[in-house]
């Protein structure tokens, strides 16, 4: 069985999100970092809709697990300050974002 491979923007465009480079890293920076106990489809930022989608995803262990598993990653990272180096997140096909992370909470 071969494994289907999503972009990240195809996820945010199921999720009925805007889906280009930068609507993305704006997302990512908006709603980042999550707690660390929050589960990614409890986040208060997503419609019921999104909310059930990302968990049947995850729960189903579908082709759609991987991406869904990489911005859980992404959200619970904390984004670093400007002083701080970035680093390209390649987030799938057509969708590398720039996002600096601290490996620390402040």
């Amino acid at each position: 069985m071969e494994l289907t491979v999503h972009p990240f923007s195809e996820l945010f465009a199921q999720l009925g999100l805007a889906n280009d480079n930068a609507s993305i890293q704006r997302f990512l920076a908006t709603h980042s970092p999550m707690p660390d106990g929050m589960r990614l489809e409890d986040a208060p930022f997503w419609s019921p809709a999104q909310s059930q989608l990302l968990r049947e995803e995850r729960q189903d262990d579908a082709d759609w697990a991987m991406v869904v598993d990489r911005l859980n990653v992404a959200l619970h990272a904390v984004p670093c300050r400007a002083s701080e180096s970035n680093a390209k997140v390649d987030f799938g096909r057509s969708a590398t974002v720039a996002i600096g992370f601290s490996s620390s909470r402040r």
